[in-house]
């Protein structure tokens, strides 16, 4: 569930906040915004601060520049090259958009600026990724055919992808895969990897169907209000909604609709079951049984130590982290600080306190719980919880894969974030074993 790396819409979020306005000005503030954001790219980021305003300082120092640049760069590889350069017209300041290529997407990216050409706001206005039409190798392009859909719930209207086989058979089973936590496009690309576009492909080529969607925080998230957020918000409206469309299509079967969440969507299935009421069963995949904060300080002390050292900003960033989830563990979150990975506190209070191993223990329908042996962030830990508290079920299958991390890639070793900004596919094995096991309930 850590929110790792940390999201554009995340940080669009975050510096709302600090911009006041904007005006249309002359060439001398493109000049600057260029300057800085080459003083940004090259690594210059106590550069950056010094010709930054007073409010801008204080939202993002040197370290934060120096986070957001790598997790840029880790979401969308390197920086290539400026594509465009536009001024905005408003009031009282200088607004400057750069269309800039990286390697996986391109970036609109937006600097604010005072009068003297201090930088004042940071934005990323637009992310259009690169078309990216590498497959797994056990899918095949003519095994199924995708059609573009709109998901709706109330105001709000996603992009979606219904993943259909091929041959037109009707009353197929389907799946509507559920994201992580923090804004995701429909694929859950994380770094280069797409997991949900192979999971889709993947089921497809076994004759299920599947929905996925951009994920509401992504495409409204520069819009949420912080208290606003909460998780039927951000995650059970919507896989609800998905569900009820997967089931009034025509070559759906309504009685074979199935949810799968990965990470967070695995702790919030439990969730959307109940509130449905018409799932044939749920997939949790590298869902977690522990507290949410209880997940958040072992992550967190995990990537410190990851390395063997400890430095001095890592200790204070982990006594931060201690501070703020003992006090949303106390029913305190306006006591917690800074937000938690990004978050606001009142939403980690919220996950905080949901029972989802409580909930799931109530359902009567099928659950699958898939975990990674290899997976630092949903650990074994989780997959003992499962196993103790559910193992014995007849409705319930539980299945580790020793070497796969929290995507559900292969690999060897310790895992680490690094490990997701190098390519690789889903596991054949999670698909197979997703897919035999939804042929077994049809029995």
């Amino acid at each position: 569930m850590i929110r790792w790396p940390r999201t554009l819409s995340v940080l669009a979020l975050i510096l709302a906040g600090v911009c006041s306005g904007l005006r249309a000005d002359d060439a001398a503030g493109v000049k600057a915004a260029r300057e800085l954001f080459n003083l940004w790219s090259a690594g210059k980021n106590d550069e950056v601060v010094a010709r930054s305003e007073e409010k801008m300082r204080a939202a993002m120092g040197p370290q934060k520049l120096a986070e957001t640049w790598a997790m840029v760069e880790f979401q969308y590889g390197k920086y290539v090259s400026e594509q465009a350069v536009e001024e905005i017209p408003a009031e009282g300041l200088t607004a400057v958009r750069f269309t800039l290529r990286f390697e996986r997407a391109t970036l609109k990216i937006r600097f604010v600026l005072t009068k003297d050409n201090q930088l004042t706001g940071l934005w990323f206005d637009a992310v259009e990724p690169v078309k990216d039409d590498r497959l797994p190798p056990y899918a095949k392009k003519d095994a199924f055919h995708e059609e573009q859909l709109t998901l709706r719930w109330g105001k709000y209207e996603l992009p979606a992808i219904l993943t259909l086989p091929a041959g037109g058979a009707k009353e197929l089973p389907a799946v509507v895969f559920v994201h992580g936590s923090g804004p995701h496009d429909a694929d859950e690309t994380i770094g280069p990897n797409k997991v949900f576009r192979d999971l889709a492909c993947g089921l497809a080529a076994n004759g299920v169907a599947s929905l996925r969607y951009q994920k509401r925080t992504q495409k409204y998230g520069a819009n949420i209000k912080p208290e606003e957020l909460t998780l039927e918000w951000e995650v059970i409206d919507d896989a609800c909604a998905a569900a009820a469309l997967l089931r009034a299509r025509p070559e759906i079967s309504p009685q074979r609709v199935y949810i799968l969440g990965h990470s967070m969507g695995g702790f919030a299935s439990p969730f959307i079951a109940q509130r449905d009421g018409k799932l044939a069963g749920i997939i949790m995949m590298a869902a977690n049984a522990r507290p949410a904060c209880d997940l958040v300080e072992d992550q967190v002390n995990y990537l410190i130590h990851l390395d063997g050292q400890v430095s001095d900003d890592e200790q204070r960033q982990l006594e931060q982290v201690r501070k703020a989830t003992a006090a949303i563990r106390a029913g305190r979150p306006d006591e917690a600080g800074e937000p938690l990975l990004g978050a606001p506190n009142r939403y980690w209070a919220d996950i905080q306190a949901r029972d989802n191993v409580a909930v799931a223990m109530r359902l009567e329908l099928p659950i699958l719980i898939l975990q990674g042996g290899r997976d630092y962030q949903v650990t074994k830990k989780d997959f003992d919880i499962w196993q103790a508290k559910m193992g014995s079920r007849p409705n319930v299958t539980l299945q580790l894969f020793d070497d796969l991390n929290h995507l559900m890639i292969a690999g060897e070793g310790p895992s680490s974030p690094e490990e997701y900004g190098k390519a690789g596919f889903v596991a054949e094995k999670v698909v197979s074993r997703i897919a035999a096991w939804i042929r077994e309930k049809r029995q």
